[in-house]
């Protein structure tokens, strides 16, 4: 089995940041929950290339 990026929930902004610079369509996908914006990342298309973890300012990509 392969590892996975995930994020940190309560540190994401929403600033979208992941999403831009993630090589993948659908890998990093945003979602609004109780007003707050906040990415989410899909396993199952993410390359784990790390993208997300250098761009995220936040430490919320782990």
């Amino acid at each position: 089995m392969r590892g996975s990026i995930g994020n940190i929930t309560e540190k994401c902004v929403g600033c979208n940041r992941c999403v831009r610079v993630c090589p993948i369509d659908e890998a990093n996908i945003t979602r609004e929950k109780d007003g707050a914006i906040t990415v989410e990342v899909d396993g199952s298309k993410c390359i784990i290339c790390g993208s997300c973890l250098t761009a995220c300012r936040r430490g919320g990509a782990r």
